[in-house]
């Protein structure tokens, strides 16, 4: 996707206050690696698909030990606090 822009840096799960919704759902996903089922220990990214979009609508949460990915869809800016 080369119109993809990452907005704001990448920021630990457990320091992004990620809904549950988000993280229940990986923590319990049996077909994932252990580590990556660990979100506290990976990284956490906001992107918007399109350079001209309003909001993110992209999350991309990698784990820190094996730098896989997981993208969630139709997020908006208020997903991650912290």
């Amino acid at each position: 996707m080369p119109d993809r822009v990452q907005i704001g840096e990448s920021r630990k799960v457990k320091d992004a206050v990620l809904e549950a919704r988000y993280t229940d759902g990986i923590k319990a996903n049996k077909a994932l690696k252990a580590c990556c089922r660990n979100v506290d220990t990976s990284a956490v990214s906001l992107w918007k698909t399109h350079a001209d979009a309003k909001t993110p609508d992209m999350m991309i949460i990698e784990c820190d030990v094996c730098k896989r990915k997981q993208y969630r869809t139709a997020v908006g800016p208020g997903r991650i606090g912290g």
